[in-house]
């Protein structure tokens, strides 16, 4: 299809929108002049080969783990290829709403970095905009002028580069600080009462028409007492009628009784509810906050992968409160899925791989080490065999639970 361009400042090809826009240049001269900018972009300097390294370390490491472990491929396989991109509605472990939330916030931090540290550097920057896929935002970037960087020494070009996988540090980090806030705030909701605390209550079950509330605590099933999951569960194996009588106790204390009717499906029997043990409550969180920092992995599991173990996940969230009320849960995924998407984006962009940003900044440090000594031709070998390199370990990660 044939490029239309509406304006100077809005060019159309086929599906994708291109907007590009002055305003924020002045922005950016204002950012790039303070000395907060210039200290942050030395320890990114530093920073990124750091990133790198770990990012190589970690592929190879899954790469391993790929090969050695069965389970490792089934679980890969399950989740399907489409698991490697950060793509909301493609990838299944990625929400389509925050997803798309944290991807906007990263890819506007990530540009806004590059050119706020070129402007402190006195490089022009042209413009900077958006790129839409018809209305969705799937990039953005800033018009540096890249003979200006060419011809400028490894410090000060490698400043520039870094500058974009060190924006999406800073936002990674200060959304998880945020993220430990908030979570620091929440309880389990009725703690002191031992039971099955009800969590979700699904709509196309009978039990949806009952009146039992999410938070209600069931403390006997057919007059048995019931603390736990397996109590529940002998329960249900037992019941010869299809209709259960659950004793509760409501958010307000008072005790109520219900006569839920049972739904057979796929051989067993169901309620139509999730509910947990009040007492495990606390150990969920208790272990989430050890955890915060003692083993910082934790916050790569996305919370759509671990519901039990996540207390602001869709599973575990009906079963805590705090003071913010309803707006915890949105809060709490929003500012982990800015910090889960921002840090892979430094991760990803910090790789030694053309046309990402470590490599731009390999080919760089290549042109003007063994380029002076060896000749321009011998730096772009090594620089495109390292891109070949990254992309072989990026495929087989991809091809291997298919052939193996």
């Amino acid at each position: 299809m044939n490029e239309k361009k509406t304006s100077r400042r809005i060019s159309i090809k086929g599906p994708f929108i291109t907007i590009k826009t002055e305003k924020f240049l002045k922005l950016y001269d204002t950012l790039g002049r303070r000395r907060f900018t210039k200290i942050v972009s030395i320890i990114m300097l530093y920073l990124m080969p750091v990133i790198a390294a770990f990012s190589i370390y970690f592929l190879l490491i899954t790469l391993q783990s790929m090969l050695s472990t069965a389970e490792i491929r089934e679980v890969t396989r399950d989740l399907g290829p489409q698991s490697y991109l950060l793509l909301p509605g493609i990838n299944p472990i990625v929400p389509i709403i925050y997803g798309w939330l944290g991807i906007v916030v990263g890819i506007i931090v990530h540009e806004g970095g590059h050119g706020i540290v070129a402007r402190s550097l006195g490089v022009k920057v042209k413009s900077s905009g958006l790129l839409l896929f018809l209305i969705i935002p799937i990039g953005a970037f800033v018009e540096i002028d890249e003979k200006k960087i060419e011809s400028m020494s490894i410090t000060k070009a490698g400043k520039i580069l870094a500058a974009g996988p060190g924006a999406n540090v800073i936002v990674a980090i200060i959304s998880l600080l945020l993220l430990f806030s908030l979570t620091s705030t929440i309880q389990p909701i009725s703690d002191t009462k031992n039971g099955l605390k009800v969590g979700n209550i699904l709509e196309e079950f009978p039990v949806g028409n009952s009146g039992l509330e999410s938070g209600d605590i069931i403390i006997e099933t057919d007059g048995k007492r019931i603390n736990d999951i397996k109590d529940l569960t002998i329960v249900l194996s037992e019941n010869k009628n299809n209709m259960l009588n659950l004793k509760v106790i409501k958010i307000d204390n008072s005790i109520r009784e219900y006569n839920i009717e049972l739904v057979e499906n796929n051989d067993s029997i169901k309620i139509g509810i999730t509910a947990l043990p009040t007492t495990y409550l606390n150990q969920i969180l208790e272990t989430y906050k050890t955890n915060y920092f003692n083993n910082p992995l934790i916050h790569f599991i996305p919370p759509t992968l671990a519901q039990g173990v996540i207390p602001f996940s869709d599973g575990l969230s009906p079963f805590y409160e705090t003071s913010l009320g309803s707006i915890f849960h949105p809060l709490a995924n929003t500012l982990y899925w800015i910090w889960f998407i921002n840090i892979n984006l430094a991760i990803f962009n910090s790789l030694p791989l053309l046309p990402l940003d470590g490599g731009h900044a390999l080919r760089n440090i290549m042109k003007n080490t063994i380029g002076k000594r060896f000749g321009e031709k011998m730096s772009n070998r090594i620089t495109y065999l390292v891109t070949l390199t990254m992309i072989i370990i990026i495929l087989l990660l991809v091809l291997i639970p298919y052939i193996i």
